[in-house]
């Protein structure tokens, strides 16, 4: 079997488990726990001490996790000596591995649902509390910026399924938007070149049209990046075949950049253009591509672990899969069948 290379580390993949066999995996990740806590559209975010890695920079709370502790569990210790608050409730929220020059950390992100007391800086750190809509990954570690991506995309990434004709391509649509799905792909292999780029304008016109002011919904183009530019879609999902050519981002960042991955080397690759996330399928058998051999919930775990950018799990996914999707590391859950109607 190959193996395959991430990052400075080589793994062989079994059906079970991925098997380090350089040094360089002897060197683990300085394992974070990381709190997202908001209110009224705003993110408590503290700042890094000069002295300290990535000194000056914002960051969202959290500190190291301890030998023999969990990450939920340093989580609450870390918020209560950084910030005195008491937190009650907190659910995973996505994982992310990331390297620096001089240091790797894989951070445990958690949202905060509940917690008593008042944020203060404990530590003589800055505090701010800044809204989401405003927030500039620059004055971020880099670690960070899909964390910030994260709490801008939505967690839900509908796939359109079949239609007949616009009529019934509105309805379904508008269907979507009105259950509140905002980040949408346009998914149309058997239509001509003409008739994807209609389509793609009326879904643009959609979305543009919706009345949310708060989340405007985004169509992301399963198609060339010529027709995100000419269509001015909001970005683009690269298939894996379109990934393994490029060899850095195909958009700016003011367009999203979305990749269909299957194995470490394809994410490796997503990583290295900096994509803004990845959909890893198929997780869990689907009636769609029943030749497909699903990657089963503890490969979805080991990849989100090795991966710098947002994961949505893709195959098998109901809305009720968010919950067991982001308990194994994965931001969001991708889907046709359960968002599609």
């Amino acid at each position: 079997m190959q193996p395959l290379l991430f990052g400075h580390a080589i793994f062989r993949m079994t059906t079970s488990k991925l098997m380090p066999n350089t040094e360089a995996e002897l060197a683990q990740p300085v394992h974070v726990a990381v709190g997202i806590i908001t209110r009224n559209n705003r993110v408590c975010v503290t700042q890094r001490h000069m002295h300290q890695h990535q000194g000056g920079k914002w960051e969202f709370p959290g500190g190291k996790v301890e030998l023999g502790e969990t990450a939920s569990g340093a989580l609450t210790r870390e918020l209560k000596e950084e910030l005195g608050i008491n937190v009650s409730a907190a659910e995973p929220l996505l994982t992310l591995n990331y390297r620096y020059p001089d240091k790797h950390v894989l951070l445990d992100v958690w949202h905060i649902s509940a917690f008593s007391g008042q944020a203060t800086a404990l530590e003589g750190q800055g505090l701010q509390w800044q809204a989401i809509n405003t927030l500039d990954a620059a004055l971020f570690p880099a670690a960070n910026r899909a964390i910030i991506q994260a709490l801008t995309l939505s967690a839900h990434y509908v796939i359109t399924g079949s239609f007949n004709n616009p009529d019934d391509f509105t309805t379904k649509f508008q269907r979507c938007l009105s259950q509140g799905q905002r980040l949408i792909q346009l998914r149309a292999n058997d239509l001509s070149a003409d008739e994807y780029r209609n389509y793609a304008r009326l879904a643009i016109r959609l979305c543009r049209d919706y009345d949310d002011n708060e989340t405007p919904p985004q169509l992301i183009l399963n198609s060339s990046i010529e027709n995100v530019e000419l269509c001015d879609a909001d970005g683009v999902h690269l298939n894996s075949t379109q990934l393994m050519k490029l060899h850095s981002r195909p958009l700016t960042n003011e367009k999203l950049v979305g990749a269909s991955v299957h194995n470490y080397e394809q994410l490796r690759r997503a990583c290295d253009i900096e994509v803004d996330f990845v959909v890893i399928a198929p997780v869990l058998p689907t009636t769609s591509h029943p030749q497909a051999h699903p990657l089963g919930w503890e490969t979805l775990q080991q990849l989100t672990k090795a991966s710098s950018v947002l994961v949505y799990a893709l195959g098998g996914m109901q809305k009720s899969s968010l919950a067991i999707a982001r308990q194994h590391g994965a931001f969001g859950i991708a889907g046709i069948s359960g968002f599609w109607l």
